[in-house]
């Protein structure tokens, strides 16, 4: 019975996750704004779907959808974030710069990997030069500095896949010394500030203004 009743209310999650994607369409600012609080409240079950969206052809949902994964903050969505910083609109790049560099040491690593196999691509290396600019602090800034210097060198394509390995190596020793990575922190920060009634009650939130949206839509 309680299984029934779990699956249930996850397709009807599921149900109103996907309505407010399809509102992140809405040429109604305030109806694509809206959706966009929505999902970031509904969290980490609106993840997959959003990281689905950062391909939709819209690029108003792209957009959309960069800026709840990166107010969202799940580390696991760091690659996505990264082959965004490849959109053809500076917007949808921009945002998913941003993403990234809120989620520190976490977004760093794919962004490096990238760099290692595609330092020839622009858009790549300016939304990577926003990134590591903004998170290269304290301890990481040793790190990434040479990939700083590497970007802005006259020599992109033999200077940045190169010193982004190096700085890989450096980063794994980095976070090998450090007895907490940002994930653990996030984890233990969340277990300690949260509970279950709040979560649904976010969720319900969003199914309600879902629904909303879609009367005044008729």
């Amino acid at each position: 019975m309680f299984g029934d009743e779990d699956e249930e209310m996850e397709n009807e999650n599921n149900s109103t996750i996907k309505d407010l994607i399809a509102l992140l369409s809405s040429s109604d600012d305030l109806d694509r704004t809206g959706a966009c609080k929505s999902l970031i409240a509904i969290g980490e079950p609106a993840v997959p779907f959003l990281v689905e969206a950062l391909k939709n052809s819209n690029h108003l949902v792209r957009w959309e959808a960069a800026k709840a994964l990166g107010a969202i903050g799940d580390p696991t969505t760091a690659p996505a974030l990264v082959e965004a910083l490849e959109d053809g609109e500076f917007e949808v790049r921009w945002r998913a710069a941003e993403g990234l560099s809120k989620m520190g040491v976490n977004g760093i690593k794919p962004l490096l990997q990238a760099l290692s196999k595609d330092g020839d691509s622009v858009f790549l290396r300016e939304g990577a030069h926003h990134v590591l600019h903004s998170v290269a602090r304290g301890e990481l800034k040793n790190c990434l500095l040479p990939v700083l210097i590497a970007l802005e060198s006259m020599w992109l394509s033999v200077e940045v896949p190169a010193a982004a390995l190096r700085a890989i190596e450096r980063l794994e020793q980095f976070q090998k010394t450090h007895r907490k990575t940002d994930t653990d922190s996030l984890k233990e920060f969340t277990a300690t500030t949260s509970n279950q009634p709040a979560d649904l009650g976010a969720r319900r939130r969003a199914r309600r203004y879902a629904k909303s949206l879609q009367y005044r839509a008729i």
